[in-house]
């Protein structure tokens, strides 16, 4: 069995969400038959060994390397 897991955040960083998404893709893992997992996540973060599991990053183009992540108005906004 073949399975696409969307994590739209960077994976993998020790915080909240991305914890919970590395254990869900453990559980997953582990299930008979053994499912090809496919996870597709924004570009950051660091490689995590995760066995049956293929991490797939976003790409960036190099002119938003480096951007904040907050665009429009509220990146403008005085503080």
């Amino acid at each position: 069995m073949k399975l696409l897991f969307l994590a739209p955040q960077p994976f993998f960083q020790e915080r909240g969400t991305p914890i919970a998404v590395r254990l869900a893709l453990e559980v997953l893992a582990q299930r008979e038959p053994r499912p090809e997992i496919d996870l597709l996540v924004y570009h950051e973060g660091v490689d995590i060994p995760i066995p049956g599991v293929t991490v797939h990053r976003l790409w960036i183009p190099p002119f938003l390397r480096g951007c904040s992540r907050v665009f429009g108005r509220a990146s403008r906004r005085k503080r």
